[in-house]
């Protein structure tokens, strides 16, 4: 398992983040483009916090959906989602190196 997500963390530092597009039907109904076999919710979670310590210099979350989900399962997964990379952001290497040099 670990392995795997070694894997999967590598391919997502070169991947341009595109969840929830990339997340199973069942765990993120709300997209317009459905992956069967895709993440689950959990393992999308796993990966962007295994990208701690990137230079991350931008995020966005894509294919939310609301009309195809009724349960606003999408929207929370998305909404998730994007306040771990906000966590990325705000642990960003550089952003915080910089702020040290200023004073901040």
């Amino acid at each position: 398992v670990a392995a795997f997500r070694n894997i999967a963390v590598e391919g997502a530092r070169d991947e341009d983040g595109r969840c929830p597009k990339h997340c199973d039907p069942s765990f993120a109904p709300g997209t317009g483009t459905p992956v069967c076999g895709g993440l689950s919710t959990h393992q999308a979670l796993e990966i962007v916090r295994g990208l701690e310590g990137i230079d991350l210099v931008g995020m966005d979350v894509v294919e939310v959906a609301p009309a195809y989900d009724v349960g606003e399962i999408t929207s929370l997964a998305g909404a998730t989602l994007a306040a771990e990379f906000l966590c990325l952001f705000a642990a960003n290497p550089r952003r915080r190196a910089a702020q040290e040099r200023v004073g901040a």
